[in-house]
């Protein structure tokens, strides 16, 4: 364990005097986001902008909406508010896991196999988490102070989705463009429609604000990931109280890192020069 290699004996056969014992386990369910974050709505985002406005003089973020006068604060009392939580964060997410094991042994032969499937949505849109695991565990006593046992464990786990938290500054974290982003359609501007003056005018300290929906959509990350630990042990008893035990162990983990970041995506800006970027990253580990 402190050098990294987990030895998994948790769980094996028994001695059932040759039965094979065969059980499921299983449960299905939803989710959902269980508390937003508080934001703004129209008329207290426009009175934040124009009271941000008389101190700085800069009315960029209030000036589009219909000039900078108190009559604009006043027109928005009555728009209505667009949560942007809930168009990217308010999915409800179906999951379910089934589990098979089947199990048996006599007093020297002891089996245990152990299948597993799991599949859950995301609450945010466009992401899933899918995982497969197998797990075999053998046990044989070979002669009367002989003892021999095999584990293997390989486990498949796929993830779709860029999600909330990407690499780089905290500036451009998504979930930060979702919160921030203005709580109203603007003019001509739909869920899906990219409003290229509101970006260029939340440019400060490369922020960039872009539409929650179509951002969540401009990236895309899947991520593969396969690990399979095996592990074999021989163990002599000389005495009662006296036993030597020698263990092989081989870990292998294989992981295949597929991204896409289309011209909205602030990994374009930073990353791409303002191109779309893409890449496929492979890493493999082998622990013996």
């Amino acid at each position: 364990g402190s050098n990294g290699v987990v030895i998994i004996t948790t769980k094996g056969g028994h001695n059932t005097g040759g039965k094979t014992t065969i059980s499921y386990n299983g449960y299905a369910g939803a989710a959902r986001l269980a508390k937003e974050l508080d934001v703004q709505h129209p008329y207290d985002y426009m009175y934040y902008q124009y009271e941000r406005a008389q101190q700085t003089g800069d009315t960029t973020g209030i000036a589009p909406y219909g000039g900078y006068n108190w009559q604009t604060v006043q027109n928005y009392k009555n728009v209505p508010f667009y949560d942007w939580q809930k168009r990217v964060l308010d999915r409800t997410a179906f999951m379910d896991n089934h589990n098979i094991n089947i199990s048996g042994g006599t007093d020297k032969t002891q089996y245990y196999l152990s299948v597993t499937d799991q599949d859950q949505q995301g609450v945010m849109l466009l992401s899933d988490y899918h995982r497969k695991i197998l797990y075999f565990r053998f046990d044989q006593q070979a002669a009367e102070n002989l003892k021999i046992g095999v584990n293997v464990r390989f486990n498949n786990t796929m993830v779709d989705g860029a999600g909330t938290s990407n690499p780089g500054s905290s500036s451009l974290n998504f979930l930060r463009n979702i919160i921030r982003y203005r709580p109203f359609l603007a003019a001509g501007q739909t869920s899906t429609s990219l409003d290229e003056a509101y970006t260029d005018a939340t440019n400060a300290n490369s922020l960039s604000l872009v539409n929650p929906v179509l951002l969540n959509q401009a990236q895309y990350a899947h991520n593969n990931q396969n690990v399979l630990d095996l592990s074999a042990f021989a163990e002599y008893k000389f005495t009662r109280w006296l036993s030597f035990r020698s263990t092989f162990g081989f870990d292998y983990n294989n992981l295949i890192a597929n991204a896409f970041y289309d011209t909205l995506t602030s990994m374009s800006k930073i990353s791409g020069g303002g191109l779309p970027l893409a890449s496929i990253t492979t890493t493999n580990a082998r622990t013996i």
